[in-house]
């Protein structure tokens, strides 16, 4: 179990130090920098017994060593903690890798974030990213490094990419005290409800091997085109409900999650036209669902199109603008599940607002509609520099709509939010 005080010491050393290292270190061999983000967010809506406020403290820390010209350590940290649930209580160390770079080579080794996607806005070839389910929403900082090899070949305008993940990780799910995920209470017994127990989660991995993806990035004329390719298994696993033990007016339960096979192709282009950058992206996936307690392979397409613009007004105001429009169907006919992580839009635009008024004040807003569910998201932040290196940011979540789609079911969680982010 994680040491919360040890913890808290561990934050206040490398808070103080910092400046004083960077001092000492005084080249670009050495750097150690990073912020702490102290947030809460109080829930307007009471959900049984579960919690009204989540307070919850990161800290992220980046630690570069360059040992010789194109030979470096990059480092990346988060150490997060929270007032009500130990299981958030962890270090995280998303970064720890050995990085290669010469003129037609990159090479990363270790522990590291994988990039599938490098479109402005939102894309399907992300999906194998592992990341901390706690909240959906708030997913800054949430993703989990992988074990793997990262390597890039640059030749001429074209870009060669080959990834490798001997270890699966899987997306860690909350099961026990969660706003987000919460296992049933009652379950069907010879077609009346009976109370039930949950006792746990039961893990299956479909098959255990290595992962790996590939990409080839190639511009013809002033578009950019990129084929990538994923094959591995899906973080996310298929939900199964099995019964344990029980009687007519009482079962004990667990819920089985099952990892299974995932299988991706995009295609991806982006041009500029003026000033204005638009890209789009046709994805197919294969995978697995869950279907009359047996689990099947599942083909699914996603096509997306999308646009962004960054504007310099006068003064030190801009305006950055993008909106996306995001189309997923099947041809089997499958209506997803209202609380499917990989099936949050259907037919939907996605986009945000990000206006900086001065060097002081930030107004931001994120937005979804999906018009299949019903289900719409808005996102409203202010961020004020109070100095230098702190920066207050108040924020809310409103989420609304139709209860058969994923915003509408989690309309109970709509909340504001209170952060305070301190750079060192």
């Amino acid at each position: 179990m994680i040491n919360t005080t040890k913890i808290i010491q561990l934050i206040l050393i490398l808070t103080l130090s910092c400046p004083a290292f960077s001092q000492l270190s005084n080249s670009r061999e050495l750097s150690l920098e990073g912020y702490n983000l102290p947030q809460s967010y109080y829930y307007l809506n009471s959900v049984g017994e579960l919690y009204d406020f989540q307070n919850e403290w990161k800290t992220i820390l980046d630690f570069n060593w360059e040992f010789t010209e194109g030979l470096s350590l990059i480092t990346n940290t988060v150490i997060n903690l929270n007032t009500s649930a130990k299981s958030r209580r962890f270090i995280n160390i998303r970064d720890a890798f050995i990085k290669y770079q010469s003129k037609s080579l990159d090479l990363r080794l270790g522990r590291q974030l994988i990039d599938w996607s490098e479109l402005s806005g939102w894309s399907p070839i992300d999906m194998p990213n592992t990341m901390y389910y706690y909240d959906f929403l708030n997913s800054d900082d949430e993703e989990i490094g992988r074990w793997a090899f990262n390597g890039f070949l640059y030749q001429d305008q074209i870009v060669f990419n080959f990834t490798l993940l001997p270890f699966f990780r899987s997306s860690e799910l909350y099961f026990n005290n969660n706003r987000w995920i919460r296992p049933p209470e009652t379950l069907p017994l010879n077609g009346m409800p009976v109370s039930a127990n949950f006792s746990g989660t039961n893990d299956q991995i479909f098959k255990n091997e290595w992962q790996f993806g590939a990409s080839i990035n190639l511009p013809i004329g002033n578009v950019q085109n990129s084929l990538i390719y994923y094959n591995g298994l899906n973080d996310i696993p298929v939900r199964t409900l099995d019964v344990t033990s029980g009687n007519s007016s009482e079962l004990n339960y667990q819920i089985g999650l099952v990892y299974h096979r995932l299988e991706q192709i995009s295609y991806q282009n982006s041009f500029f036209l003026g000033q204005w950058n638009l890209w789009s992206e046709l994805n197919y996936t294969r995978t697995r669902i869950s279907n009359n307690d047996d689990i099947i392979p599942h083909k699914f397409y996603n096509l997306t199109a999308g646009l962004d613009r960054q504007f310099d007004l006068k003064n030190e105001s801009e305006l950055h603008l993008l909106l996306q429009y995001i189309y997923a169907f099947n041809n089997d006919n499958v209506e997803y599940a209202n609380n499917d992580l990989d099936h949050i839009f259907n037919n939907a635009i996605v986009g945000k607002i990000d206006f900086t008024v001065n060097y002081n004040l930030a107004i931001l807003l994120r937005f979804a509609g999906d018009f299949k569910t019903s289900g719409y998201y808005l996102n409203p932040e202010i961020q004020y520099n109070i100095g230098q290196a702190l920066t207050l940011r108040l924020r809310s979540d409103f989420l609304f709509g139709d209860s058969m789609g994923f915003f509408g079911n989690y309309s109970d969680n709509t909340r504001v939010g209170l952060a305070v982010q301190h750079y060192f």
